[in-house]
This record gives structure tokens, sequence and C-alpha cells, in this order.
């Protein structure tokens, strides 16, 4: 399934640590138009494309988060480490994908 391609080449290759990644970028990739591959993650994953890019960059802030070599770094640091732009639009998502802040996380 193309669904499962697109999955596997984000996960292997960290492509969501890319702050620059696209949904242009990820077409190229594969040689599909945008709408095409907006189409595929949308009805596979139930997200547009920035929530699914989104959702395995808060995974990657989660285990950053807990990693007790971590604990030195701001969470504005592996907001940007893990592809984020912002920091507001990190703790937007993380809170939407975990149910509470990124420092209630790291604390709890």
């Amino acid at each position: 399934m193309f669904f499962d391609e697109i999955t596997k080449a984000i996960i292997t290759n960290k492509l969501y640590l890319e702050s620059d990644l696209t949904l242009s970028k990820l077409a190229k990739l594969f040689g599909k138009s945008n709408q095409k591959i907006s189409e595929i993650i949308n009805q596979y994953s139930g997200k547009n494309f920035n929530d699914f890019i989104n959702h395995f960059r808060v995974k990657e802030a989660k285990i950053k988060l807990l990693a007790k070599e971590n604990k030195q770094y701001t969470i504005a640091t592996i907001a940007f480490d893990v592809g984020f732009n912002s920091l507001s639009s990190f703790n937007y998502a993380f809170k939407k994908f975990v149910g509470v802040t990124p420092s209630a996380f790291r604390n709890e």
C-alpha cells in the first residue's frame, strides 16, 4: 500500500526532523502530485499533512524529553531538534497529541 511506503520513508529516513519538510517535497520524493500525497495521508491516517508529520515529531520529542541525558536541554531546543520552526507550534501540537504541555510532561 502506498500509504505504508510514505510512512516507512518518513520514519526510516527521519524526514519529520527536517523543519523545511513540505507536502511538495514529499510529493517530489515519490513522483506524485501534492494532491495525491495529501489525499492518501488524509484517507489512511485521518490527519492532514501537518498533523501527520507533527505526530512523528511529538513522538520523538517525548523520547527526548524523558531521556536523562537531555535534562540540560531546554524544551525549545528539543522542539527545534525534532523539526518544529517555532515553540508555539510545538507547544500546540504537543498538547493536541499528548494532552499536556511539554513542561508538564517532562515534570511528570
